[in-house]
């Protein structure tokens, strides 16, 4: 065995070990299921888990792109609180960039749900603690949603996604009416449209998830007349 091949051997076992120990680290209590179904919700409509081959090695990377800071707050708190670990911040022209490089937590979530453009897909499995289906839905509408003056509005390619988005809105009483539209631009995937307009859901919605999106939440606010 050369002495590259032995070194390369002693850094592989160094953080076979490390990762041992982070992964007994995560966090597993019911506020923790429901603060990672938020956080993949924040990934899910605005961030990205990625697991690339850079010179021999796999390296794992989460980014969020946060447009809010109370968002960012919440989505660092989350992290924080799960796996102990804190994003770097970077801000950008029109957002900040949340990165962390951890190929512990990037199994972790994807072992928990999928994620990217097309593929994302509500965490079903954290969905038996109470308030893990609203706290998903409050990250991935925080990320994605547009507040109208009666409505709350919600777009994406990912049809399957959306169409699971609509069943887990109408099992907490909240009405909502799903479209589909074909740009007619060539290559354009169909869009997937969920709106809920009536004033109880909207209401319901506002007392069950929220958003953790200032201006999203005063827009809201605002169109309930509180």
């Amino acid at each position: 065995m050369s002495i590259s091949d032995r070194n390369k051997k002693v850094a592989q076992n160094r953080w076979k070990k490390i990762h041992k120990e982070e992964r007994k680290r995560i966090k597993n209590n019911r506020n923790a299921i429901i603060q990672k179904a938020l956080l993949c919700g924040f990934i899910a409509g605005d961030g990205s888990v990625r697991e690339v081959m850079n010179k021999g090695y796999i390296h794992s990377q989460i980014n969020f792109f946060a447009d809010d800071k109370n968002m960012l707050k919440d989505y660092t708190k989350a992290m924080n609180f799960i796996y102990g670990k804190d994003p770097s911040i970077k801000q950008e022209k029109n957002f900040i960039d949340a990165r962390i490089c951890s190929k512990t937590i990037v199994q972790d979530l994807k072992n928990t749900a999928n994620f990217g453009i097309k593929k994302w897909s509500p965490p079903l499995s954290l969905f038996f603690v109470s308030g893990a289906k609203e706290a998903w839905i409050r990250g991935f509408f925080s990320a994605e949603a547009h507040v109208e003056k009666r409505a709350i509005k919600i777009q994406t390619v990912n049809e399957e996604g959306m169409k699971q988005i609509s069943s887990l809105l109408k099992s907490m009483e909240i009405e909502n009416k799903i479209y589909f539209y074909q740009p007619k631009k060539e290559n354009y995937s169909k869009v997937t449209i969920i709106r809920i307009t009536d004033r109880k859901s909207l209401e319901t919605f506002s007392q069950k998830v929220g958003f953790s999106h200032e201006k999203k939440e005063k827009a809201l606010k605002k169109a309930l007349g509180l």
